[in-house]
């Protein structure tokens, strides 16, 4: 259907109410409960949300997902062992400097448990050396006490209230992994951060990822084509209930909206419901309009389309102009 116009501000629909819940967990709770949250009903209500959120994280993870030791804490790694570097005062704007992409693993040395992300962060640092790189180097992984940090570089971090955490930083932003702490989950959280936008270039590459129930789809530069890609099962992990598309047929013609598809998917990394794609072979766009005329405006031979929970919304690139990040997320 043709999407209606664009709202002032965005209402977040149930595609996204789940990372924007973890979002308000985040920025305004954390593990901890604390007793101001009970002065009204609304942060009571709050409480209640972030519990129902961590406590399967504290109790039950792992029991569903691949086994491992990723949750448990191994004598043989204790905290902060695994990394390349420990950033403090010193060093902390030399390696940002020197490092456009990096993993940071975020701890507290006084809490005690917080060394079960170790096993964790000791396979990902192993994989990362064998077979992942971004534009052909290393992704180093880092560690910060955020003990020690308090008071000198803590201020350029992302606001955290529990601990531990694993981030991504790219290009000068911090992005939050804010799922469970299991491998496959992170794997795709980088792949989605370092690669927002996929491209497309057959007819069925299309629709495979337009198809929900096909969780291993994915072409991004961190997986490539081959047997390393980390499936994705539907017991494992959130099915990428919104799918946008677009269909470029002249780069030259729609640079600028190139430019801005490519903002707001980066802008929406975070989410695990959401991935965005793009098409630019022209033999592939004609299939697709010849299948599907109502997913372009008859004269033109680019478009948007958006498929969230198995309807389709159009926008018509060569007429209207929007907030791309806004209609991701209305």
């Amino acid at each position: 259907m043709i999407r209606r116009p664009p709202r002032s501000t965005p209402l977040y629909s149930s595609a996204a109410s789940d990372v924007y819940k973890r979002q308000v967990c985040n920025q305004n709770s954390g593990c901890w409960v604390n007793s101001v949250w009970t002065t009204t009903i609304n942060q009571a209500m709050e409480a209640l949300y972030c519990l129902i959120l961590v406590l399967p994280l504290l109790f039950t993870v792992g029991s569903s997902f691949e086994p491992s030791n990723d949750f448990q804490c191994d004598p043989n790694l204790p905290h902060f062992s695994v990394g390349d570097v420990n950033l403090t005062k010193e060093n902390y704007d030399a390696f940002k400097a020197d490092n456009k992409v990096f993993i940071l693993g975020l701890s507290d040395s006084e809490c005690a448990k917080c060394c079960y992300i170790e096993p964790l962060l000791n396979r990902l640092q192993t994989l990362l050396a064998e077979n992942y790189t971004y534009r052909g180097r290393r992704i180093p992984i880092a560690r910060v006490d955020i003990k020690t940090a308090r008071g000198s570089f803590s201020e350029d971090l992302p606001p955290v209230t529990f601990y531990p955490h694993i981030l991504m930083y790219k290009h000068g932003k911090y992005y939050i992994y804010m799922s469970h702490f299991h491998y496959p989950g992170v794997m795709h959280f980088f792949s989605r951060v370092l690669y927002p936008t996929l491209q497309l270039n057959t007819t069925q590459q299309v629709y495979d990822f337009l198809d929900i129930d096909k969780e291993g789809v994915d072409w991004s530069g961190f997986y490539g084509y081959g047997e390393r890609y980390i499936k994705v099962g539907r017991k494992n992990m959130p099915k990428r209930l919104t799918r946008a598309v677009a269909f470029i047929s002249s780069k030259e013609d729609y640079g600028n909206e190139v430019k801005q598809i490519r903002a707001a998917a980066q802008a929406n990394a975070n989410r695990e419901d959401l991935r965005v794609a793009f098409v630019f072979d022209i033999n592939t766009i004609k299939e697709i309009k010849a299948a599907h005329k109502n997913w372009f405006s008859k004269f033109s031979a680019s478009s948007l389309i958006l498929q969230r929970k198995g309807d389709v919304e159009r926008f018509d690139l060569s007429s209207e102009a929007t907030d791309f990040n806004m209609w991701l997320i209305e």
